[in-house]
């Protein structure tokens, strides 16, 4: 052996051992690194609390994270990504992992990135309410009774941070609007939210008109389910057509095209209605109120004690009310018939109806009305019925309702005859639709177009239409007569009603004419010759008037 092949021999054995030295080294520095990331993990472990979401306390993942955030970043910076995803998953509780496991299927969260992970983890465990929810608490809180104004001031002052209360004129003016709508509406204060939070989403800038013409449509489709509820179900009969495509094709004249285009329904919001200071009620002002002009009584007595005026004697006058002689006043200057209490105590007490309305002197002096009641008054060989009032004072009072049911220009007005329309000269008209009739009017709809008939009832006639008032509209109409159509199943139910109340009062007057009938015989010793009797008492009521 050579020189030459020995140090060949000795350099081979060089190279082995060093690459065996590398390889020892290398180990060496390999168990150190996993060491050091081991210990790293058990410090961070222990460091770092378990997350467990309360939504209603503030505890989302946002505010966990924030306040562990600085230990994945800055103690952890040594550990790989998988040793901090494995990290960030055991500080999960049971039921946050399984939580968001379940969403994240079939992705295995160990596998995942950490930032993408932490982001998944924001969204399912963060705080799900929106800006414009967090501005519209921030904007209604109030300090409880019992909580510290310190503590309240700092409350104010995190809610609005996280509202981010740095807001524009127009997002004002949305949160006003949106806070200021009545607890009745919070179905309309939840659309109003949604629509602005639509808005931002798809980055498109939203002002207040936006959103009251949102809510506008939204109180219009809620009408119009009601109205579609409301409206009876109609069976058409189902004709047979001869020549299908002929009426396929017909198309309206172009007069009925132009006119429906020029037909515009009228306003469907009203203004806020007027309330009487009088009577409480919407609808009228107190100078239109019918309580406020209540009935007027013009009796009145002069109370001088010297004697310097001649009292003139009333005007009297001897009437039965059911059954009983009462001696009252008359006076054509009262709008109502009147007794005393204690009258009406000798009558028997009839049952009162409350009344609504006070009486008016001399002096515009109000006073008081107990109520009425529906007697039959006999009076000059008539028998009446009429509303007579209980006041407290010494007068019964006989006023122009029964004045005017006595005299006979009621019969001369009521025998008045009717122009014949085939007559000469002028030609009386005759309203087809009158006063309180039911009605369906013609409406076209201004969101979709369509036509539709309301239900309705007449008010009054103009020069050529009527004024209708529509209750679904909220609002009086005008329309023509081509406008309406009779609403016979309303107007056959009122009429039916109107019977029935009738009916009602017709038992009660026979009634009340069977019991005076009983208690006059019980008291009349003659009471089989009844025509007799009667005109004796004519007789003298005759003498009394001539005395």
């Amino acid at each position: 052996m050579n020189k030459l092949d020995l140090q060949r021999i000795l350099d081979a054995q060089q190279e082995k051992f060093e690459e065996m030295l590398a390889r020892v080294l290398k180990k060496q520095a390999g168990n150190g690194q996993e060491e050091i990331e081991t210990s790293i993990y058990c410090k961070l472990s222990s460091l770092i609390s378990e997350f467990s979401v309360d939504i209603p306390r503030d505890i989302t993942f946002d505010s966990w994270f924030s306040k562990n955030k600085s230990y994945f970043e800055e103690e952890g910076k040594a550990l790989p990504e998988s040793s901090k995803v494995r990290l960030l998953l055991s500080k999960l509780g049971s039921e946050e992992y399984a939580r968001i496991e379940r969403k994240l299927l079939p992705t295995k969260l160990s596998e995942m990135k950490f930032w993408d992970l932490v982001s998944e983890l924001k969204r399912e465990f963060g705080d799900p309410k929106s800006q414009l929810v967090k501005r519209y608490e921030a904007l209604n809180l109030k300090c409880q009774g019992l909580e510290d104004v310190i503590e309240f001031g700092s409350r104010v002052n995190a809610q609005c941070e996280k509202a981010q209360m740095a807001l524009s004129i127009e997002e004002i003016k949305i949160l006003i609007y949106i806070s200021g709508l009545p607890s009745e509406e919070q179905s309309l204060r939840q659309l109003a939210m949604r629509f602005v939070e639509n808005k931002k989403k798809q980055a498109v800038p939203v002002i207040l008109k936006d959103v009251i013409e949102e809510c506008r449509l939204h109180l219009a489709n809620k009408a119009e389910a009601v109205l579609i509820a409301e409206k009876p179900t109609m069976v058409r009969d189902h004709t047979v057509k001869v020549n299908l495509v002929k009426a396929d094709n017909e198309q309206p004249p172009k007069e009925v095209k132009e006119k429906e285009e020029k037909w515009k329904p009228e306003r469907q919001w009203l203004p806020k209605q007027v309330q009487c200071e009088f009577c409480g009620k919407k609808g009228h002002v107190k100078q239109d109120c019918w309580h406020y002009k209540s009935p007027y009584c013009g009796v009145g007595e002069i109370c001088d004690p010297e004697d310097n005026f001649k009292v003139q004697k009333w005007l009297k006058k001897k009437v039965k009310v059911n059954g009983h002689t009462i001696e009252m006043i008359i006076d054509s200057g009262s709008q109502i018939n009147a007794v005393t209490p204690e009258v009406w105590e000798d009558i028997g007490s009839p049952k009162l109806e409350p009344v609504q309305y006070k009486g008016k002197g001399f002096g515009d002096k109000d006073f008081e009305i107990e109520g009425k009641w529906k007697c039959i008054m006999e009076i000059e060989d008539k028998d009446i019925i009429v509303e007579m009032h209980v006041v407290k004072g010494s007068k019964n009072i006989i006023g122009l309702p029964v004045l005017h049911k006595i005299s006979e220009n009621e019969e001369v007005k009521s025998s008045k005859k009717k122009k014949c329309k085939f007559q000469k000269g002028s030609v009386q008209k005759v309203n087809i639709l009158p006063k309180g009739t039911k009605v369906i009017i013609k409406n076209t709809n201004n969101r979709t177009g369509k036509i539709e008939w309301l239900k309705g009832e007449v008010v009054r006639k103009t020069f050529n239409a009527w004024k209708v008032k529509v209750p679904i509209l909220k609002s009086i109409v005008t329309r023509t007569y081509k406008e309406i159509r009779k609403d016979t199943y309303s107007d056959n139910k009122k009429k039916l009603n109107e019977d029935l109340k009738n009916l009602e009062l017709n038992e009660a007057i026979n009634g009340s004419i069977s019991e005076s009938v009983i208690s006059g015989s019980s008291s009349n010793k003659d009471g089989h010759n009844g025509i007799k009797a009667k005109m004796k008492e004519v007789n003298n009521d005759d003498k009394d008037m001539e005395i």
